[in-house]
């Protein structure tokens, strides 16, 4: 018996380490544990961290079968005598009972008393001299069933037991931990990779092969580097045999295909693993997904350079705008990598539009000014405010063939041209070659496109802005003089009879002096002869100057700038106004002020001002009393106000300024007399204005206003 015995322990501790599968292990040790202790129930308890739990169940049924049932299950009273269990697992002894629920020390354990399985049996399963767990068997009717033989058997199998359990326990969480490491690297969102150490690709995740669209096989070797961008295939290649020469860990940059035939940007990193020599045993790399981080920094630097551009526009003088829209092509073109951009005309439809601007990258080929006739279908399409984009997609063989050689003639291999819109119209369009490259147009590439074409559009909507206030200006300015001569005729015609009072009196003197000159002669008094001619020459001298002011006044002469003396050109004015003022019977002073600083004026202007300021305040005066009847003209200097200016004050005591006058007396044709145009007072300020100063009006403390300009002093 024992000798069978034995074998049988040897043949099941060979069962047992066969065989490395968890599930398999317990079955197994399950069958054996009821054959060898001829029991009819067993249990077998897992112990962790020093909590038990209940790992597997068999029973014999009643047909003799054994049926086993594995599954965690809580060592509860209603499952085995807990009161055994703890003992066992304390002091680390076997408890065997021959008559459980007769004179057994356990006999009050809730499951003894309930149950009252007749024989117990339970060992501690134990490895290295650690606890792991417990085997009990109970035997239903029959008393001392488990004898020394099967107990000496069990327990020299118990070790090997442990020992086959703990290991498929271990097999099992590697073999589940490699799963789940396996399913971690396949679901991390990245694309990892490995490779051996002289750069071969050994494995790729789930995620790597679903977005580059291969399968498993495929990953291996070199063929992943055909998933790059054809234009960062090379600089990869030579990054990663440089990682690999060097055993230096690195990143980089690049596109890689999707499955779909999109390019996404990934940041491809690349990490040695060593061994204890240092060796490198294999890379491991990911390639994280930057697409739209990149498009997010591209979209930022494209606003920041068209905002840049768009100030340099809007800061530049007009006439220096040619030059900075150049200097924003060329930084454009560095932007975009194009190799030539250019700037046509499109509004005479009438001719083939030429370049105006062109921007080109050293080396490129210099486009004609006159593109080929096969463009003139893309430039009615830019007309129409359609942007063109070459090669055009679709289209048959000849027509690619053409198109090819059309862009080959103006040496390049693709091209973009957008119209530049003002008001609705395309009145130029802008223009990208590029020359050894076909370039793509994402869906977020055009709408930026478009922006920089307004950048520009908005340029040349100020180009063609100031040209037309240009015209504009030079036609108001025309406008202007001739209002001011008609005024100046005006004027003049207004003192006619002043005029011939003036003229009269040195004729008449002319006229007399010649008389009484004659009769000295006659008499022969030459000395008497010589005084008259002499004051006839005189005479003659001061209806001359009257006649000059009186043409300059008149004349449509440009505006000729020079220093000027503000109180000679007051006193350059008195004759012509005196004979008027006299009629009317008011009175002109003059505070002159002596030297006083020189101005830079035109003196007919300034003279055209103080007479109409002169006038308005004798009209001012005319229906007075006599004592009221002044007109007091003064000139000064001051500097209070931080800058030095030359002043003219026309005082008058006349009606003064009403207060629903005082804010449009400057306005174009309002005036407070019956018959006046209401541009004199309009036009002094236009002319003050013109000349850098400013012109206003003040009422006096008592009677009348006072009306002063003041100019710069001229430097």
């Amino acid at each position: 018996m024992e000798s069978l015995d034995l074998t049988g322990v040897v043949r099941a501790s060979q069962i047992l380490a066969g065989t490395i599968v968890l599930d398999q292990v317990v079955d197994r040790l399950m069958r054996i544990a009821l054959d060898i202790a001829a029991a009819d129930r067993a249990l077998l308890i897992h112990v962790k961290l020093g909590f038990p739990t209940v790992e597997a169940e068999a029973r014999r049924t009643p047909q003799g079968e054994i049926a086993i049932l594995i599954g965690p299950t809580a060592p509860t009273t209603s499952v085995l005598p807990t009161s055994i269990l703890g003992h066992v697992l304390q002091t680390h002894e076997s408890v065997i009972l021959s008559d459980a629920p007769g004179s057994s020390p356990f006999r009050a354990d809730e499951y003894v008393a309930k149950a009252r399985p007749r024989s117990v049996f339970c060992l501690p399963l134990m490895r290295q001299g650690v606890l792991t767990g417990a085997l009990y068997l109970e035997s239903a009717l029959t008393p001392g069933a488990f004898t020394p033989a099967r107990v000496s058997a069990l327990t020299t199998l118990a070790p090997q037991a442990a020992i086959s359990v703990e290991n498929a326990r271990l097999y099992g969480e590697v073999n589940l931990a490699g799963e789940r490491l396996k399913r971690a690297i396949d679901m991390i969102p990245t694309l990892a990779w490995s490779a051996s150490a002289d750069g071969r690709t050994q494995f790729a995740n789930k995620q790597w092969l679903d977005y580059v669209g291969v399968p498993g096989e495929g990953a291996f070797g070199l063929q992943w580097g055909q998933a790059f961008h054809p234009e960062d295939a090379t600089g990869v290649e030579a990054w990663w045999r440089s990682r690999v020469d060097t055993g230096r860990s690195g990143e980089t940059e690049a596109r890689i295909r999707g499955r779909d035939g999109e390019y996404r940007w990934f940041l491809v990193r690349a990490e040695p693993y060593r061994d204890e020599r240092g060796d490198i045993v294999e890379w491991f790399g990911t390639n994280t997904d930057i697409d739209d981080l990149k498009r997010a920094e591209a979209e930022i630097e494209w606003r920041l350079q068209l905002s840049e551009i768009s100030a340099s526009f809007a800061s530049a003088p007009v006439d220096a705008l040619d030059d900075c829209i150049h200097r924003a092509l060329h930084r454009v073109g560095e932007l975009v990598g194009a190799d030539r951009l250019t700037i046509f005309w499109l509004e005479d439809r009438t001719v083939r539009p030429e370049s105006v601007l062109v921007w080109r990258r050293p080396g490129a080929v210099l486009a004609p000014r006159i593109l080929p006739s096969v463009f003139d279908t893309a430039f009615d399409s830019l007309r129409r405010g359609e942007a063109v984009m070459f090669p055009i997609v679709g289209g048959n063989e000849d027509e690619r063939r053409v198109e090819r050689e059309a862009l080959a003639s103006i040496g390049g291999r693709s091209a973009l041209a957008l119209p530049l819109v003002i008001g609705g119209d395309a009145i130029a369009a802008m223009s990208f070659i590029w020359a050894s490259r076909l370039t793509e147009w994402p869906d977020d590439t055009m709408p930026r496109m478009r922006l920089l074409a307004e950048v520009f559009a908005d340029a040349f909507a100020r180009k063609r802005m100031a040209h037309e206030l240009g015209q504009s200006a030079a036609a108001l300015g025309k406008a202007q003089r001739e209002l001011a001569h008609v005024a100046r005729v005006t004027t003049v015609g207004e003192l006619a009879a002043s005029l011939v009072h003036e003229i009269g009196q040195p004729v008449a003197a002319i006229i007399a002096n010649a008389d009484a000159g004659a009769d000295r002669l006659r008499g022969e008094n030459v000395e008497a002869a010589r005084e008259f001619l002499d004051a006839i020459a005189a005479d003659a001298e001061q209806a001359a100057q009257v006649l000059t002011r009186i043409r300059a006044l008149l004349a449509r002469s440009p505006n000729a700038m020079m220093p000027c003396d503000v109180s000679a050109v007051v006193l350059s004015i008195l004759p012509v106004v005196r004979g008027q003022l006299l009629r009317d019977g008011v009175a002109i002073e003059t505070a002159l002020a002596e030297p006083l600083p020189k101005v830079l004026a035109d003196p007919v202007q300034l003279q055209q001002v103080i007479l109409n300021l002169v006038l308005n305040a004798a009209d001012a005066s005319r229906d007075l009393p006599s004592e009221r009847r002044r007109v007091r003209v003064s000139t000064y200097a001051d500097a209070s106000g931080g800058s030095r200016e030359v002043l003219v004050a026309v005082e008058d005591s006349g009606i003064g300024i009403a207060k629903e006058d005082g804010g449009r007396l400057f306005t174009t044709f309002y005036s407070t007399k019956p018959a006046g145009l209401g541009m004199g007072l309009a036009i002094s300020r236009s002319i003050v204005e013109r000349h850098g100063g400013r012109l206003w009006a003040e009422a006096n403390p008592e009677h009348g206003a006072t009306f002063r300009f003041a100019l710069p002093e001229s430097l």
